[in-house]
């Protein structure tokens, strides 16, 4: 079956019960084919089942790296200079 994007925002939770029950759906723009919604198989789930999330939210990459430590000279003593 073909659907919109727009049929898909408007009636999302139908569209993904559909799924749940097996159906596969084609998710169209323009009436061009876009993306495939459908069911997972048991080796998705079971792969999905194994990621973990434990609460809160994700640290920065630059955060859980710790401070950067740059040498050299101050980067404010640059732009004194410069002026």
């Amino acid at each position: 079956m073909n659907i919109s994007v727009r049929e898909l925002k408007s009636r999302l939770s139908a569209y993904l019960a559909r799924a749940r029950q097996g159906e596969t759906l084609v998710i169209t723009a323009r009436r061009k084919p876009l993306a495939q919604l459908g069911p997972l198989s048991a080796a998705e789930v079971s792969g999905i089942a194994g990621v973990q999330w434990n609460r809160g939210k994700p640290k920065r990459f630059l955060e859980s790296q710790g401070k950067a430590r740059l040498k050299g000279e101050p980067a404010a003593k640059a732009v004194l200079e410069d002026r």
